[in-house]
């Protein structure tokens, strides 16, 4: 009397031609690349926006002889910049925590780029105006900054994103017994 008559149900087999279980399905990397292609754009026009501040200051001037308020500007940049690259480091190498310091260093950079009009006590449509009329290359990288950051952070959270950053859940591991 075999198992199958006793009313024990066979488990099947998924086994390829050769005898071995197929290898586990790959995930796509596009939106892991696409955020961080979108992570380091930011972070570069972040960088470039506070390097540009930082050229504006007059001849024997020093950081602390800056204003409080373009001090912390400054620091946003530079913060949310470094942020954004340690978080596109981390996509890369398919790390799942990169996903989240990229929506933290997307949050940095958005911060950075809208308390400008706050700390500056001017009218944030004028900012905003004066920013998307591309006039010179702070402007242009503000504006960029200002695109760059939440599409960095959008494309780290998607479900496929996240997906290829945790790898395949089940590597390694096969439902199938194994013939003795």
């Amino acid at each position: 009397m075999s198992y199958q008559q006793q009313g024990f149900p066979q488990q099947a087999q998924n086994l390829d031609q050769g005898g071995q279980a197929p290898a586990p399905a790959r995930t796509n990397p596009a939106t892991a690349i696409i955020a961080a292609v979108l992570a380091l754009g930011a972070a570069v026009a972040l960088t470039i926006v506070g390097f540009d501040f930082l050229n504006a200051i007059p001849e024997g001037a020093s950081f602390g002889d800056l204003p409080a308020e373009l001090k912390t500007v400054l620091i946003l940049d530079f913060a949310a910049a470094l942020v954004l690259l340690i978080g596109a480091i981390l996509v890369v190498a398919r790390k799942v925590a990169g996903a989240i310091v990229v929506v933290l260093g997307g949050l940095a950079g958005l911060t950075a780029i809208l308390i400008v009009p706050v700390l500056a006590e001017i009218e944030f449509s004028a900012y905003l105006e004066a920013m998307f009329k591309f006039g010179d290359k702070g402007a242009t990288m503000s504006a960029l900054a200002l695109i760059l950051s939440p599409l960095a952070l959008i494309v780290a959270l998607l479900p496929p994103t996240l997906r290829h950053l945790r790898g395949s859940a089940d590597a390694g591991y096969s439902e199938t017994q194994p013939t003795w």
